[in-house]
């Protein structure tokens, strides 16, 4: 395997990186060149590693803003898992955002921009939470993502009470009380990353031996400088935004939000899908602090909010939704006829510039049955209508799948269900439509009709078993 991958040109080698963690890795190097070792070596460091260390800087800001911008546009793309509402909240904000970010990684930028920054950063972060509570994933799961948001909302309410007088409610420490109330939120965060962050099928990996021992290790190690040489790890931790207490007691909870992040990273970033990307965005927020002074913070901290949501979603890594297979125009045509043939009724197809219609027609029992399937680009849209419903107007039911949801779920779970009249979804009903995905529009009495959009081609398979499950229900 390892012979095979250094035979490999180096344009290949280049495409096939993991770009969370390549990011990631940059983001660390940072961490420890830039902030840690001035703050905590006692004498001056040579010329060459300020260098050094202002290269860490400015690369891993550059690096997690290409790498955010990236998954920004391929969060436009994936209609599969998130909804229109959610990809055009991140279109809005990633178009400010990215830009800007961008910008501030490469040379300075005028204070009111600085303030801009902030403000898209922190819609970023809402948008990442409305995202994650419409996705068809486990309530912990959607608690976990809000609760690393927390923090940053207390931050930005800290600068903008600080810049608003209005905003301060008359208190003259409420800036104050915004800090620490978002360093309270990091270090519940920090506890609770165990149990709310592990995706479904992940949270066994905690278990294991490794990424418990690891976790401990950090602990043990982290204690004994504690006991030893607390200055050096309040210097540290005041680099990532935290105040260490002087009484022992208090810093319990900071070793206990220490040991939650490293055994969830430990157990996650080595898993394979969606886990590794919320344990890479997970590692990439507890590396970036609590400070979020630098545009270099401020970008890991976002690309890990979307690492975190990509995994919550299911996605197996920032990759664009696979291309469909090539259609056989000659195997098209003869399974549009066959299909035709079974309904009783006949079939059409157009061509035109950049799609191909392709309309059949035939019968359910007393019932007319339309079928078309529009192609355009590497998708089909495929309707199915059985009756005769209104071609315009708000239907009495409607059952929408959520997007990226999986077919194991439960319906409650699938799918959305949307009532004109306030008419329940009968369990019959939920037993036929729960196999076929997609939208379905019910008129009682009138007609039915299925719509899905699905990769090219079409699985003109499935239409007789949609068509029966929607003519058993009118």
């Amino acid at each position: 395997m390892v012979a095979a991958q250094a035979d490999l040109p180096i344009g290949r080698r280049l495409a096939q990186l993991d770009l969370a963690r390549v990011a990631l890795a940059a983001a660390v190097c940072e961490l420890v060149l830039d902030r840690i070792l001035p703050a905590v070596v006692e004498h001056r460091l040579p010329a060459a590693f300020d260098t050094l260390a202002a290269f860490a800087r400015h690369f891993s800001a550059a690096l997690c803003v290409l790498v955010l911008g990236v998954a920004l546009v391929l969060t436009l793309r994936r209609q599969d898992l998130f909804g229109a509402p959610a990809r055009v909240l991140f279109g809005l904000t990633g178009a400010v955002l990215a830009p800007l970010l961008g910008w501030a990684a490469l040379a300075p930028m005028p204070a009111w921009l600085g303030t801009q920054v902030e403000v898209s950063f922190l819609f970023l972060a809402l948008a990442c939470v409305y995202a994650a509570l419409r996705l068809p994933i486990e309530a912990r799961c959607k608690a976990g993502l809000t609760v690393l948001t927390l923090p940053l909302l207390a931050r930005g309410y800290a600068l903008a009470a600080g810049s608003y007088e209005a905003l301060s409610l008359g208190r003259l420490d409420v800036r104050q009380l915004a800090e620490h109330m978002g360093e309270a939120a990091t270090l519940v965060a920090g506890v609770a990353a165990p149990l709310l962050l592990p995706p479904r099928g992940a949270a066994a990996r905690l278990a294991r031996r490794g990424p418990l021992l690891m976790a401990l290790a950090a602990v043990a190690a982290a204690s004994l400088l504690v006991i030893f040489r607390f200055t050096i790890v309040h210097a540290a931790a005041s680099r990532l935004g935290f105040s260490l207490p002087d009484e022992p007691g208090g810093r319990l909870i900071y070793m206990a939000a220490f040991f939650g992040t490293v055994w969830t990273v430990a157990a996650l970033v080595g898993a394979p899908g969606g886990a590794r990307l919320v344990g890479c965005g997970l590692a990439l927020i507890a590396v970036s602090g609590y400070s979020l002074a630098r545009p270099s913070e401020l970008a890991a901290t976002a690309l890990g909010l979307m690492l975190v949501l990509w995994g919550q979603a299911g996605a197996e890594a920032l990759d664009p939704l696979a291309r469909a297979r090539a259609v056989d125009p000659e195997r098209w045509l003869t399974e549009v006829r066959a299909l035709a043939a079974r309904l009783g009724g006949e079939c059409i197809m157009v061509n035109d510039d950049d799609r191909q219609i392709t309309r059949l027609s035939g019968r359910a029992g007393e019932r007319p049955v339309v079928v078309r399937v529009v192609r355009e680009g590497a998708f089909d849209a495929i309707e199915v209508v059985v009756g005769a419903p209104p071609s315009e107007g708000t239907p009495e039911l409607e059952v929408e799948q959520r997007p990226g949801s999986s077919a194991d779920l439960p319906f409650e779970r699938r799918y959305r269900v949307r009532s004109a009249s306030g008419a329940a979804l009968g369990p019959d009903a939920r037993t036929a439509l729960g196999p076929l995905g997609g939208t379905t529009a019910l008129w009682h009495d009138r007609g039915a009709r299925w719509r899905n959009r699905v990769p090219s081609p079409a699985p003109l398979e499935r239409v007789p078993a949609i068509v029966d499950a929607l003519a058993s229900l009118l």
